[in-house]
């Protein structure tokens, strides 16, 4: 697997001018310093996070699933807005990446309309415009990417499902939990 990610990622960086991990695809949140691709892929997991990825080139949704799945996300992908929104209708998703220029309609147009749906939690386009004119209020990830980079901004939005713990008993607290007075 480690070579077919190697392969993807040299062909990714490839179609783009070999401008590839450059430090381009970047979110403007993003805050985290970077260290080692296979260092953050071992490292972070995220049970049961589910991400709908919708991108028109092969190569890349293939890299990016690969990416994605690596670091522990479910991944279910689509090459247009329309098979987009079919998976929202029938499967919910922690998150949503969207290339922005897809066939027919925009990423854009696909996440606003899921938001009408009430079928969309959160959504960011992935683009390699400079500026997306329907983008509005959904943040954007531009190409090249950072695959490093990409992972900590997926992360920011994708946390993993935590448990409430219940805090061990206060021996300040009676059995029947009403605070011990210091007389007694």
């Amino acid at each position: 697997m480690a070579v077919r990610l190697l392969q993807l990622r040299q062909a990714h960086e490839g179609a783009n001018g070999g401008n590839g991990p450059s430090g381009v695809g970047r979110l403007a949140r993003a805050k985290q310093p970077q260290t080692g691709m296979g260092e953050r892929m071992s490292a972070h997991t995220h049970p049961g996070a589910r991400i709908l990825l919708v991108e028109d080139s092969d190569d890349l949704r293939a890299l990016m699933t690969l990416i994605l799945e690596t670091d522990g996300y479910i991944v279910d992908s689509a090459s247009t807005a329309e098979e987009g929104l079919r998976l929202l209708d029938s499967t919910s998703y922690d998150l949503v990446l969207s290339d922005y220029a897809l066939p027919g309609r925009t990423g854009a147009w696909m996440l606003r309309e899921a938001l009408a749906r009430q079928v969309l939690s959160q959504g960011i386009l992935v683009t390699a415009h400079p500026n997306p004119r329907d983008a509005g209020e959904f943040p954007v990830i531009y190409k090249p990417l950072d695959f490093d980079a990409f992972l900590d901004q997926i992360r920011e939005y994708v946390t993993p499902d935590l448990r409430v713990i219940a805090p061990p008993p206060d021996p300040a607290r009676s059995a029947h939990g009403h605070a011990r007075s210091a007389e007694a």
